[in-house]
Formats: structure tokens, C-alpha cells, sequence
């Protein structure tokens, strides 16, 4: 995450696996950052590339 000091705006550059051209987000505030990096990491799957799908762990009996 960087500020831009022309732009006045904060900016956040996507770091997981995107399509080419990859991501960038920008706002006029931090929590609008997060909710806007939030929104793009639900749009893009970042969370199933991030933990996969999550198996059941099987008991083994003793």
C-alpha cells in the first residue's frame, strides 16, 4: 500500500495470482481502501486460491 502524494489517494497493488493486467485499487481513505481491497479479493477468488478447499480431518482411532 502507498500514498500518492499528487494524487491524494492511497493505492494497494494486488499480490496473489491475477489475470493479466493484474489488480490495483485506490481510495481517499484507508477504510475505504480495505473495504475496496476486500471487494476485489472476493471478485478475483482470492480466498479459494488462498485456502483452497478446506477438507474434514478424519479421526483415526487409537
Amino acid at each position: 500500500m502507498i500514498w500518492g502524494p499528487y494524487t491524494r489517494r492511497y493505492w494497494a497493488f494486488a499480490c496473489w495470482p491475477l489475470p493479466e493486467g493484474g489488480q490495483v485499487v485506490s481510495a481517499s481513505d484507508p477504510d475505504e481502501l480495505y473495504t475496496e481491497m476486500r471487494r476485489v479479493e472476493r471478485e478475483g477468488k482470492y480466498l479459494k486460491w488462498r485456502y483452497g478447499r478446506r477438507q474434514p480431518q478424519r479421526r483415526t482411532g487409537s
